[in-house]
Parts: structure tokens; C-alpha cells; sequence
């Protein structure tokens, strides 16, 4: 391993990583017969936003009946997650808080979820605003809001056989004509 200097400060890289594109191929949208396979690469990046977005209305438009998202090659990344999580909810997701060191120096053990409830919740996408944030308050509460667009994917999702690596029980179109998202080992 060899260390090299930064060239530049965390606010500098914070600001870039805020407003960098991925480039073509950062979520790819493919099909399978009626089986929509969205691949995400990467978190990461303006374009991965909107590539994302766009694959949702082409799964729309095509009216799948199943969606599979493949995330086996993505390198992580940050926001790119919330429109990714966003299309398949059909209410807020609280799906977690960050303490900060201002919560460390104050309080002993964690705070109850009853606590961390009281917080309203960070709904932003700016990895500067994310950071300020957290170095601003004790604890920062995390949720993902449903992405509202017309005519978007409908979000009811087959929670039968869901767990890692097993396939679904069920994949029928529910009696509306609409696909059920789900999620499976490929």
C-alpha cells in the first residue's frame, strides 16, 4: 500500500462528490421478456439520479410485470439510493439516524427510537448539507419518501420469500394489471 498527500480538503471532495456525473452505464436498464432487470452500478453521481428516474419510466411505459434491481457490481456510493428505495415506496421509510460526536460527548449508550422519532427527519440529497448536518445536531434521522411521478411503478412489493438469496414465492400481476416488485438472487 502507498499513502499519498490529498489533494484536497474534505469540504472540496464533498462539494465535487455533490455535483460529479458517473458517465453512461451507471444504471442500466434491461429486459427479460416481461421482467424489467434495472442494473445499478454505483450510487454515485448526478446522472446516476436521472438514469435511475428514467428507467422507472420506461418500466412504467412497458407495464413489467416483475422488476429484479441488481446490485452485484455496484461500487456504493451515497444518494443515488434514495430514488432507487424512493419508486418502490408507497409511504416514508425511517431507515435510520446518525449520532454525532456532540451526542457521544452528552449521552451515554444510544438513544431509544422513541428519541431519535422526535427528530424530524433529514430528506436531503447534498452530501455537504448531509455532513453539515450531522457535525449540527446529535442525532441526524434518515427517511426515504416515496418519489412521486405520474403514472409511477406501483411500489406493492411480494413480501413472501424475500429474505437474501431466496426467490419469491409468487411473481402474479395483481388483479389491476400491475407488476408487484421484487427482489431476487439472479
Amino acid at each position: 500500500m502507498r499513502l499519498t498527500p490529498a489533494r484536497q480538503n474534505a469540504g472540496q471532495l464533498a462539494r465535487y462528490l455533490d455535483t460529479m456525473n458517473a458517465g453512461e452505464g451507471a444504471a442500466v436498464l434491461e429486459w427479460r421478456g416481461d421482467t424489467a432487470v434495472l442494473t445499478v452500478n454505483t450510487m454515485m453521481g448526478l446522472d446516476t439520479i436521472e438514469q435511475i428516474h428514467d428507467a422507472y419510466r420506461r418500466i412504467v411505459g412497458k407495464n413489467a410485470a416483475a422488476l429484479i434491481i441488481d446490485l452485484r457490481n455496484n461500487d456504493g456510493g451515497a444518494f443515488a439510493v434514495k430514488p432507487l428505495v424512493g419508486h418502490l415506496l408507497e409511504s416514508d421509510l425511517d431507515v435510520g439516524a446518525f449520532l454525532s460526536q456532540g451526542w457521544a460527548r452528552s449521552n451515554h449508550g444510544l438513544p431509544t427510537r422513541e428519541r431519535i422519532l422526535q427528530e424530524q427527519p433529514w430528506r436531503g440529497w447534498s452530501l455537504v448539507a448531509f455532513w453539515n448536518d450531522v457535525q449540527q445536531n446529535e442525532i441526524t434521522r434518515l427517511t426515504f419518501v416515496p418519489v412521486v411521478m405520474p403514472d409511477r411503478f406501483d411500489q406493492r412489493r411480494t413480501r413472501q420469500g424475500c429474505a437474501h438469496g431466496e426467490r419469491p414465492r409468487s411473481r402474479r400481476r395483481r388483479a389491476d394489471g400491475r407488476a408487484d416488485a421484487v427482489a431476487e438472487a439472479l
